[in-house]
Order: C-alpha cells, then sequence, then structure tokens
C-alpha cells in the first residue's frame, strides 16, 4: 500500500513538473508573439511602413527586444529606406506648404530635410535639425543640381517611385551661387514659392515661427501698448473703417501683430519669388514690401536690418531666446530661430506626434522638457529624437 501512495505521489509530481514545463514553453511562445508584436510596432511608427511578418530584419528588432537591446532596435529600424522615403517624407511635407497638407509632390524642402538627417559621410555624425534654418546647403539628385525655376526632376523621382538614398541625393554648398543669404529651408525654392510668393514677405516669418516653433501668430501676437509701433508699415491703416472705433481697432488688435512682424520681416527685404524661382537682390529692397501706402506715416524699409520684438511679457517663457535679438538677412533670422527653447520642443513635440500618434498633453510638460534637452546635447540629431520618442515610457512602452 505505501509502495501504491509513493508511486502515485511520484505520478503527481511529474505531472506537476510537466505541466510547469508546459506552461514555461507557452510563456516562452507568448513572449516571443508579443516581442514580435512591439517590433512590429516600433518599426511601423519609426519606418512609417509594417514588414512582413517573414521579414529578417523584423526578426532582428524582434530579438533585440527580447534581449533589452531597445536602442538598437530603434537604431535597425532608422537605418532603413523606409525611414526616409517614407516616415521623414511625410514628417517633412505638411512643414513644406502654405495648407500644411500631406498629399504633395517631392520637393526641395522634404528633400533638403531628408537629406540634413543622413548621416554625413564626412564625419559619420547625424547632422544638426538647427541647419533646416541656418544651413548653406540644398541638395543634388543624382549629382546633378536642382532647376531654380521648376520642380521637375523631384516629381519625376517622385512619380518614378525613386528611392532616395545617401548615393543618389547629397548636399551640397553653396544654396546657390553669389547667394550669401541661405537659410536652410527657409530660403528654399519650395518655402519661398509658398511665401514669398506676391505679398509683402510678412508670411515667411508667420512660418517660420509656425512650422519651427511651433506657434501661430495668434498665440505670440501682443497688444502690449508700450510697445512702440515704429516698424509697422504703411501698408497697414491705422484707424481701419474710420473713426475712434477704427483707432482703437488699431491699437488692440492690428499692432498686435504687425509690431511683432513687422520688425522681423525685414530680414526677407531682399528675397522675393518671381517666374517660379526665388530672387536675390543684396542692397535692394524688394518693391512689393513698401508698395502700399494706407498711412503716410509708417515705417519704410530701407535695408534687411531687423529686430525681434517678441521678447517680453509672456513670450518671455513662450520662446526662450537665446540668440541675437537684432541682425541683417535671413540667415541671421534663422539663426535667432535655431537658438530658441522653443526650436527644441518644437522639434519634440513634431515628432512625437508623428511616432507617437497623439500629441504630448499639459501634464507631460517634464518629459518634453527631458526629451527637449537630450536633443540639445546630441547636436540637434533627428533620427536621435525619433530613437528617444520612440523609447519614451509614455510612447510605445517598448520596453514593458
Amino acid at each position: 500500500m505505501g509502495f501504491i501512495k509513493k508511486l502515485l505521489s511520484e505520478s503527481v509530481v511529474m505531472k506537476v513538473v510537466n505541466l510547469i514545463a508546459i506552461a514555461a514553453s507557452f510563456s516562452h511562445i507568448a513572449s516571443a508573439e508579443t516581442n514580435v508584436e512591439k517590433a512590429q510596432l516600433l518599426y511601423s511608427r519609426i519606418a512609417g511602413v509594417k514588414l512582413s511578418y517573414s521579414s529578417p530584419l523584423l526578426k532582428q528588432i524582434s530579438d533585440k527586444i527580447l534581449q533589452k537591446n531597445y536602442a538598437e532596435a530603434a537604431e535597425l529600424a532608422l537605418n532603413t529606406d523606409d525611414f526616409y522615403n517614407v516616415s521623414l517624407f511625410q514628417y517633412f511635407a505638411p512643414l513644406s506648404t502654405r495648407s500644411e497638407a500631406n498629399d504633395v509632390v517631392l520637393n526641395d524642402m522634404i528633400a533638403m530635410g531628408i537629406a540634413n538627417t543622413f548621416v554625413d559621410p564626412s564625419t559619420k555624425k547625424d547632422r544638426p535639425y538647427t541647419q533646416l534654418v541656418n544651413g548653406n546647403f540644398t541638395v543634388l539628385l543624382n549629382g546633378a543640381a536642382l532647376a531654380l525655376n521648376n520642380n521637375t526632376a523631384l516629381t519625376n523621382a517622385y512619380n518614378n517611385r525613386i528611392v532616395l538614398t545617401p548615393s543618389n541625393l547629397t548636399t551640397t554648398s553653396p544654396q546657390r551661387a553669389n547667394f550669401p543669404d541661405a537659410a536652410g529651408v527657409l530660403t528654399s525654392r519650395q518655402f519661398m514659392s509658398e511665401h514669398a510668393i506676391a505679398g509683402t514677405n510678412r508670411r515667411m516669418v508667420h512660418f517660420a515661427f509656425r512650422e519651427f516653433l511651433c506657434t501661430d501668430i495668434k498665440d505670440w501676437r501682443d497688444a502690449d501698448t508700450t510697445f512702440s509701433d515704429d516698424y509697422v508699415t504703411r501698408d497697414v491703416n491705422r484707424a481701419p473703417g474710420g473713426g475712434m472705433a477704427g483707432i482703437n481697432q488699431y491699437q488692440t488688435e492690428c499692432r498686435a501683430c504687425h509690431q511683432m512682424q513687422d520688425g522681423l520681416r525685414n530680414a526677407f527685404a531682399f528675397h522675393d519669388f518671381v517666374n517660379g524661382a526665388p530672387v536675390y537682390t543684396p542692397g535692394t529692397v524688394v518693391a512689393k514690401i513698401n508698395n502700399n501706402v494706407e498711412y503716410a506715416g509708417g515705417f519704410v524699409v530701407t535695408s534687411d536690418a531687423w529686430e525681434n520684438r517678441a521678447v517680453r511679457n509672456a513670450n518671455v517663457r513662450r520662446f526662450g531666446w537665446s540668440g541675437a535679438m537684432k541682425g541683417n538677412g535671413a540667415k541671421s533670422f534663422g539663426d535667432m530661430i535655431s537658438k530658441s527653447e522653443r526650436f527644441a520642443t518644437c522639434a519634440v513635440e513634431r515628432v512625437f506626434k508623428h511616432v507617437c500618434k497623439r500629441s504630448l498633453t499639459s501634464s507631460e510638460d517634464s518629459l518634453k522638457e527631458i526629451l527637449a534637452r537630450k536633443f540639445q546635447v546630441d547636436d540637434y540629431s533627428l533620427r536621435g529624437l525619433f530613437r528617444e520618442v520612440a523609447l519614451s515610457p509614455s510612447c510605445l512602452r517598448i520596453g514593458e
């Protein structure tokens, strides 16, 4: 009887051991599936498309996640054609048009954004994102310069689904011959075709702030009447509609925007977009800026000397300026943009929304600041920012 009990006891023990082994086996399978799913999520959010489940790359990323080598897993996604041709295209496309639409063909602003994100072959390092607003460069496609008066080469590349790689899309300096005032994409053909055509070049300032400081004019306007309005030009009526109501409207509404914008748009006083091409006339203010006269005593633009008046009240905290608040031309204007704390946090906001498919909340301000500081320490590496955002606890939760 005792022998039988012993056999039964051993049998129960063996069953328990087998069940534990089976459970462990299923646990491993479930873990492996989870890692594959995490790999797919990580890749699709960084690179913009999904991989086949039979893809060797997906297995490599999954293995890195299994080993808790999350940064290396992200790097595998970042070092792909999909990241540059799909994800970065989608990232830069809305920045390149006034409508901020996604469905646009390849243009020089998008191409410059992509090429600037390629690892620099001479230094083996990432190029800084700041070059997009102050760099003296453009791109070559298959070694050929782009036309100044049309987008044909890039449109054809887009229509023919040419894959952009460091071998066929390269950066080159200077941006244009005899052009000392290059400011990265701000003086690209595409950006100027959207914002310097006709008008008064105020939109150049408006959208430089909007795309690279994530701040619309309605946010940074300042109705403080202790400000001098000496930069407000002659095309702004000081009493729209007439009478005291018009004077009050100017004082409370019109000057709030114009005293901010008008001193800054002087940076583009020598820039124009005519007959499909950007034009730079050093020393000569383009006629359109001073054309309309609503108030003869208004400011007349005579040079490209600009001044930033968005330096008081709420704008102190909003922008966190650290560069020069005065200068000449577009290049120095771009330098000012790049040295703002808002430049870094704007990039964080854009990349976070792009990768995580949601906006940062007000409760995540500390995370935004941490990511912005890391971005700056990493010399404004956009690839690095994509990696840090994707692996942040509030985004994809790959490490959980």
